[in-house]
């Protein structure tokens, strides 16, 4: 139910780009996300999910999404980034310590 909450939030976030800063966004992150395959990517959430897997995004870590996002002039998403911060970190860390012990009730 977490990853879903968070895709969900990646997918609204992406439904707010323009096309044009999509493409600044691209342009932006050259230097982390160089796959030949981003520069064809037109859906967004698409290139989140490139993030995700070169562990660039999480939901407890948007720092470089955040300061790319603030330099195409969309500071407006990265409060909406900073009001969700806190709510995911604690999330996705209860579920990470719920998973712990759940795997420590199997192995004691």
């Amino acid at each position: 139910m977490e990853q879903l909450e968070f895709n969900s939030f990646l997918l609204h976030l992406g439904n707010e780009l323009e096309s044009n800063e999509f493409e600044a966004l691209k342009f932006v992150l050259k230097g982390y996300v160089t796959s030949s395959k981003c520069e064809e990517m037109v859906q967004v959430f698409k290139y989140f999910e490139e993030m995700e897997r070169l562990c660039l995004l999480s939901p407890t870590n948007f720092l470089v999404l955040k300061i790319a996002l603030g330099s195409i002039g969309r500071p407006d998403l990265v409060k909406k980034i900073e009001g969700k911060e806190a709510y995911f970190a604690t999330l996705f860390t209860e579920t990470i310590k719920d998973d712990r012990e759940g795997l420590y009730q199997i192995l004691f």
